[in-house]
């Protein structure tokens, strides 16, 4: 309750801030919407494309078959389930889950990591085998060979290419998720790398040494930066570029180091560590550069530069926590109490600000779509 009150109290303080500023400009649309899924949806079984457009949750009780069902998140359907069957698409969802979708559509197992291709037209899932789907059919397009993918480094680069280590992250590949076929961007070496950013045709990753680019086209290594030897106890979780190329952004349990890609410098670093403890980071906004660190009942949006809290969301209830993030965070998923999930979608990435999302539930009274 303390820590709720304390970033209350930032974010109404930097609301005063800026309130003279923003005196006559509307407050931002935000629209809440249910997910009416039979799952108790959590970020194990939840992942929403980086547009926020699709979202793939897997439906079943633990121990037994999951379903993976696409739903559209614009409207709150489900769309289809996917299909377990290679080279078979399944029917549109129609209201009744026992009916005959044209293919099987139970699966074993869970899925370690899903990227969703930049057009929104495959998704891909990282399991014992690597499962590629057509988005508009749910067809099974191909069941690729897993080569120690790591979930971390797994996920679309353009419209069919997914850049992944392998071989326990010491080699880099490019599946052509739509062919079906892999080309090695880096040999298996004897040290691990970590996160991945893209930005053009760079594909930039950390080891324990360095910072380093693979070209997406060609595979040529090109060293942007040494890591100084002990500077960091922690492998990285993550990395990314900002939205315009700027900065390399590397996060190490609750620190963000920022990397000036201009002279490949360490700028500082951003520190989400409290009572020597790291917060408990849900997500990464990466279009907007934010952070989205959880605490009980709330969610906190924190930009990844600077280091200052931007927006507080107030959870429906305290058990509730966030499942799925979009890249620009102008949507998100969040958990209910029971099963099915709540969906908050902002009117772009969210403004500086407080919001009560069960207040806005009570408003709008969103009901079950499926």
């Amino acid at each position: 309750m303390c820590r709720v009150l304390c970033c209350l109290t930032a974010v109404f303080i930097a609301i005063g801030a800026n309130t003279l500023a923003a005196q006559d400009k509307p407050a931002q649309a935000i629209k809440v919407r249910l997910l009416d899924t039979t799952a108790l949806v959590g970020s194990h079984n939840c992942f929403l494309s980086d547009d926020g457009k699709f979202d793939l949750i897997g439906e079943g009780e633990p121990g037994q078959k999951t379903r993976w069902s696409l739903w559209n998140v614009t409207e709150g359907k489900l769309v289809r389930f996917l299909s377990a069957e290679k080279g078979k698409g399944t029917a549109p969802y129609a209201g009744d889950d026992k009916a005959d979708f044209g293919a099987k559509i139970d699966f074993d197992g869970r899925l370690d990591a899903v990227s969703f291709s930049t057009d929104g037209k495959l998704v891909v899932g990282l399991a014992r085998p690597v499962l590629v789907w057509e988005v508009a059919t749910g067809k099974l397009l191909h069941e690729l060979e897993n080569r120690g993918h790591h979930h971390h480094t797994f996920r679309f680069v353009d419209d069919r290419h997914i850049a992944a280590k392998f071989q326990g992250g010491t080699g880099v590949e490019l599946i052509d998720a739509l062919a079906g076929e892999r080309k090695t961007l880096l040999e298996p070496t004897n040290f691990e790398s970590y996160g991945g950013g893209v930005h053009g045709d760079d594909f930039t990753l950390v080891s324990v040494f360095e910072i380093y680019s693979l070209s997406l086209k060609t595979g040529r290594r090109t060293s942007r930066a040494a890591i100084p030897p002990g500077s960091s106890r922690f492998a990285p979780s993550a990395s990314w570029y900002t939205r315009d190329g700027s900065k390399f952004l590397i996060q190490r349990e609750g620190r963000v180091e920022v990397w000036d890609t201009a002279t490949w410098t360490r700028q500082g670093d951003t520190s989400y560590v409290e009572d020597n403890k790291s917060q408990d980071i849900k997500g990464i906004a990466r279009a907007a550069g934010l952070l989205a660190i959880a605490q009980p009942g709330t969610l906190e949006l924190w930009d990844a530069v600077s280091g200052g809290m931007r927006t507080l969301v107030v959870l429906p209830t305290q058990r509730s926590q966030l499942c799925a993030l979009s890249a620009d965070a102008s949507r998100m998923i969040v958990s209910r109490e029971r099963a099915g999930a709540v969906v908050i979608e902002f009117d772009g990435t969210p403004e500086t600000g407080a919001i009560d999302v069960a207040g806005k539930i009570d408003e709008q009274k969103p009901q079950p779509t499926r």
